[in-house]
């Protein structure tokens, strides 16, 4: 007796490990749960407690908060008409199925009201007749594409426990209405509001009847009982595994992403040192470029060459002279002039100079020098550039086997006409490291016509 006794014993704690604190209240005849489900086969701390979120017909719980999940989202388990396989209820409840919906549903007997409880937003269902209730949050939903949660405190879907047409009858509702409904997409992870097996009187199945053994001759009522509860613990070491082996996977899950997210932050952190490393590398890169530069033009003659051509190292200043540094824009003519020195002001239309070349006797460049035709500035586009600033001046910094040139931003003559209208003529705009020359008419503005003025840089 001491043997069986220690057998019950056993086979009492055994099935108590998966008892829950979960009472229950009776609305319409229904047994309800006063929580929600939190994780599998646990129900959460308070009525006002979100619990955590399933996907009809698998156990995995997900939380009701913005965020990443696993690999587990949309692995389907067995088909199955009612939710008994892969399961999260406690043991003795289970999810509604569309009868007892329909009874909490009953405005005759049942006063339903969205509400606040605690400061949470939900929708609380009284009993008419014995004033019991019970509150759901508004938990909100995982969407069943890629498990995005969303409408939190706003709306509330609570899963049923049959299946029809693959869809399965629940619950939703937000601050203006609640209905039953059939929700189609089972991937959408939804709350869990339970109702007891034993004490609600429509089961969406026939409950399990007792084992009735036939007791032979020879076995006594002593031994049928000691194998019946040596069965009933078999049975409960194998719900134990199987228990220990979805929680092991959960596990898995879970490292597994927590790894994919450690993984991710090392490649971010990895990504950012070698962004800094670029960033400061082109820094120091910078830094000897213009240390470079300023020896080199510190070093300058009158003359630079660039791609074959002797150009000036200083724009022109008044006519025949240059200007005092390499970084002065100097003074502004009009093009095919050697007369008319401005700052940047129209010169009359019939001062403009006609013809397809910038005349040698009206040249304004010093002697032995001469404003660069189209074709002379072109070659500055073949020299390596870079935008450069000398002394606060910003301009380009063109270089050419060892040679530096600085050239301030602005607009410079050609020597040659453009057109035989004797409207337009040849030039560059130089702006940092992009030099502009226009090759035809359609490509210059009015605003270049001969009778405005512009910068000249001479060439030798």
């Amino acid at each position: 007796m001491k043997i069986q006794l220690s057998i019950y014993i056993a086979l009492f704690l055994s099935t108590a490990i998966y008892a829950q604190s979960e009472s229950g209240v009776v609305i319409n005849g229904v047994k309800w749960a006063t929580c929600n489900i939190d994780d599998t086969r646990s129900f959460a701390a308070s009525p006002e407690s979100q619990g955590k979120l399933f996907q009809w017909s698998r156990e995995t719980a997900w939380t009701a908060e913005s965020g990443e999940v696993g690999k587990a989202w949309q692995t389907f388990p067995d088909d199955q008409k009612e939710w008994t396989l892969n399961n999260p209820f406690p043991a003795g409840w289970r999810a509604p199925n569309a009868k007892e919906w329909e009874r909490l549903l009953d405005k005759s007997k049942v006063k339903a009201e969205w509400t606040k409880q605690n400061g949470v937003d939900g929708m609380k269902f009284i009993d008419i007749d014995s004033g019991n209730s019970i509150f759901l949050p508004a938990v909100g939903e995982r969407d069943a594409l890629k498990g995005t949660f969303k409408n939190g405190g706003t709306v509330g879907n609570y899963w049923g426990y049959t299946k029809v047409n693959n869809t399965v009858y629940g619950l939703t509702f937000n601050a203006k209405k609640f209905q039953g409904k059939r929700f189609p997409d089972l991937d959408t992870g939804y709350s869990l509001r339970c109702v007891h097996e034993d004490e609600s009187p429509y089961l969406a199945s026939e409950k399990a009847k007792p084992m009735n053994r036939e007791i032979k001759p020879g076995i006594t009522l002593r031994d049928a009982l000691g194998r019946a509860a040596e069965e009933s613990i078999i049975d409960l070491n194998k719900q134990a595994k199987e228990q220990d082996a979805r929680e092991a996977e959960q596990r898995r899950i879970a490292e597994e992403a927590e790894r994919a997210k450690a993984e991710r932050l090392a490649e971010a952190e990895r990504r950012k040192a070698e962004n800094l490393q670029k960033a400061e590398a082109a820094r120091v890169e910078m830094e000897r470029i213009e240390k470079l530069a300023k020896e080199k033009l510190a070093a300058n003659g009158a003359t630079v060459n660039i791609k074959g051509i002797n150009w000036a190292t200083k724009n022109l200043g008044k006519i025949g002279t240059f200007v005092a540094k390499q970084e002065d824009s100097g003074n502004y003519y009009a093009w095919g002039s050697n007369k008319y020195s401005y700052n940047n002001v129209e010169v009359n239309a019939f001062e403009a100079a006609k013809g397809m070349v910038w005349q040698a006797a009206n040249s304004p460049c010093p002697t032995g020098y001469r404003v660069p035709t189209f074709e002379e500035m072109k070659t500055l586009n073949t020299a390596e550039k870079k935008a450069f600033t000398l002394n606060g001046v910003k301009g380009t910094l063109f270089i050419d086997n060892g040679n530096y040139l600085f050239i301030p931003n602005g607009l410079y003559w050609s020597a040659t006409g453009m057109n035989s209208a004797d409207t337009f003529s040849h030039y560059m705009n130089v702006s940092g490291a992009t030099v502009h020359i226009p090759e035809k008419v359609n490509d210059v503005s009015a605003n270049y016509q001969r009778r405005y003025t512009m910068n000249v840089r001479c060439v030798r």
